[in-house]
């Protein structure tokens, strides 16, 4: 399993993982990193936005697998209705 944070920048991931994996405040991610809080709340916001990007590209990916998977199945149903049907038309 791919760990979400991985799909992240650095900078994101690690304010990331600090608020969401070990409960930091700003505050306290401000002073570890040395940063503005801004800049946290700025990295935390791009944070999420990659990974609702990232999420909803799977999604769509698995969307498409499956639609695709679909049409396969019915194609083949499609194919063996039409055998079926020109072997009668033969027997007749």
């Amino acid at each position: 399993m791919v760990d979400l944070l991985d799909l992240l920048s650095d900078k994101n991931a690690l304010a990331a993982r600090l608020f969401y994996v070990d409960g930091l405040s700003y505050k306290e991610i401000r002073d570890i990193l040395d940063i503005k809080i801004t800049t946290v709340e700025g990295r935390l916001h791009k944070a999420r936005t990659q990974l609702k990007n990232a999420l909803r590209e799977q999604y769509d990916r698995s969307a498409h697998k499956q639609l695709l998977l679909k049409l396969i199945v019915l194609a083949e149903g499609v194919y063996k209705m039409d055998a079926i049907r020109n072997r009668r038309e033969f027997q007749s």
